[in-house]
């Protein structure tokens, strides 16, 4: 997860959350009358309480999600996040939140001079996946795998901040290298996880337009299960100069998403690649038909309907 993303989520969770943590370690007396107080007027005393195992989980999550969301004192975090990790037990590790909850934190743990490393919690959820797939059912074990490896084109070192662009053999041979990490443990994973990191990261739009689409394509078609992603990818097409071959690829990832959610912002987005297609009358035959759909829905929406029924109606 990109670091500030992370931040924006957690602050609002952290409304919901602050105030809740009133338990105390089992059998101790009560270490602080008013826990979350002293968080935010000595943070200095709470670590130091952290450092000689004072805090239960519940306190540990609170003051490290604290020290984050204001973004005080940088060099709590690591030592805060790995004293989390160690007083997690393996049946704690069992509890999706608490593991969720160490993924999330992944990027404090990252070591600058390797390239390629598996988060803690990732690493440890690989090692008993037997033991995890029995927990949490093949279906969120398969979400949280695939998470986990759902990393940003830059920690692959395939961002380029520069007009000039390496070489394709450069660029799969990072990729590549990612990808090594799991094949010892998860082949079966190793092609979804290199589709992915192909369509994003690999292929360059400018350079390389066919292999990009046809590697968005494979990915969409052979793993994609969000019809938000159909609907961005085939979103992008309509804001693009390009083949007609890639707007009739956008046209059956809108067809998938909306088989996938009926949602009428799938349908506009539809609207439009048939539009773009030449295909005038299917496009103003399916707006008509999710109108009153639309006159339910929010303002934006109303207004995308709106705009793009205008530029059919004026088609010739």
């Amino acid at each position: 997860m990109i670091y500030q993303h992370f931040i924006a989520a957690l602050a609002a969770a952290f409304l919901c959350y602050f105030g809740t943590i009133t338990a105390q370690k089992a059998n101790e007396p009560s270490i602080l009358p008013t826990f979350e107080q002293l968080v935010a007027d000595d943070a200095p005393q709470v670590y130091q309480l952290a450092l000689n195992d004072k805090l239960n989980l519940d306190q540990l999550r609170f003051f490290l999600k604290y020290e984050l969301i204001y973004e005080r004192n940088h060099n709590y975090l690591l030592p805060l996040y790995n004293i989390y990790w160690g007083q997690l037990t393996h049946k704690d590790k069992l509890n999706f939140e608490h593991i969720k909850f160490i993924q999330e934190l992944s990027h404090l743990n990252v070591q600058k001079e390797q390239s390629y490393q598996l988060s803690l919690s990732l690493a440890y959820v690989i090692q008993h996946k037997t033991e995890y797939k029995k927990v949490w059912g093949d279906s969120l074990y398969n979400r949280f795998i695939l998470w986990g490896f759902n990393v940003e084109c830059q920690d692959l070192d395939l961002v380029s901040y520069t007009e000039e662009i390496e070489s394709l053999e450069s660029r799969k041979e990072k990729a590549e290298k990612f990808i090594a990490l799991i094949k010892p443990n998860l082949p079966e994973y190793e092609n979804h996880i290199r589709s992915d990191i192909y369509c994003r990261c690999v292929y360059d739009y400018n350079t390389e337009e066919e292999q990009y689409y046809n590697a968005i394509n494979e990915f969409l078609t052979k793993y994609e299960t969000n019809p938000d992603n159909f609907n961005m990818y085939a979103s992008d097409v309509i804001r693009s100069d390009v083949d007609i071959k890639y707007k009739q690829m956008g046209l059956v990832w809108i067809n998938k998403a909306i088989e996938l959610e009926t949602d009428p912002c799938n349908v506009i987005c539809k609207a439009e690649l048939l539009y773009q297609l030449g295909r005038i009358d299917e496009a103003k035959n399916i707006l008509i038909a999710v109108q009153p759909q639309i006159d339910k829905k929010e303002k934006w929406l109303k207004a995308y309907y709106q705009t793009t029924m205008k530029l059919i109606n004026t088609a010739k």
